[in-house]
């Protein structure tokens, strides 16, 4: 099976989980409880988009904890930067409808010590599969951050990855924290 086939198959799968709010607080505990979490100053997350795990409560304790919050905005060529945001108010949607920080304070990859990555599929050596346009691969090599992508346990299966694919540092179910590193 292709990587497009896995990624119709589990974005089906995961549009048909059952118990998802109850799974998304599991894995917010689990990431809360994280020591990288815990000493990390600046953290970027993506917004939850459709089905994925929820991450706006996220973002809105990691504002409380008083951590410099910012997310993704992607732009032409397959770019992508992080800006900051302090207030879920300050969001707005893209014209795809996903979530995006208003401010203009541009967080440069060097200063963020953590990245929550989104995905629809993740492997037992810490590769995942997103949902084909390459940013994230693309934007990683250029921070020195701990990256974490959280998943629904359903969503773990093999695939082949690309030399272009970077793993992730751990992986984030309702059921375990996976460490890759």
């Amino acid at each position: 099976m292709n990587k497009q086939d896995i990624r119709k198959e589990n974005l089906k799968k995961r549009r048909l989980l059952q118990n998802r709010e109850e799974k998304d607080k599991a894995i917010l505990e689990r990431f809360l409880s994280l020591a990288q979490y815990k000493t990390a100053k600046t953290v970027m997350t993506y917004l939850s988009y459709k089905s994925e795990p929820d991450t706006l409560a996220l973002a809105e304790k990691m504002i409380q904890d008083g951590k410099t919050v910012c997310a993704p905005v992607c732009g032409e060529h397959g770019q992508m930067d992080s800006f900051a945001f302090s207030d879920l108010s300050l969001l707005h949607r893209s014209s795809m409808g996903i979530w995006e920080p208003t401010e203009d304070r541009l967080i440069p990859p060097e200063d963020i010590d953590l990245i929550i990555v989104p995905g629809c599929a993740f492997t037992k050596n810490g590769y995942r599969l997103g949902y084909g346009g390459g940013y994230y691969d693309r934007y990683l090599p250029k921070t020195h951050a701990f990256t974490c992508g959280f998943f629904y346990e359903a969503l773990k299966r093999e695939f082949p990855s690309e030399e272009t694919d970077v793993p992730l540092h751990a992986a984030i179910t309702e059921e375990q924290i996976y460490l890759f590193i």
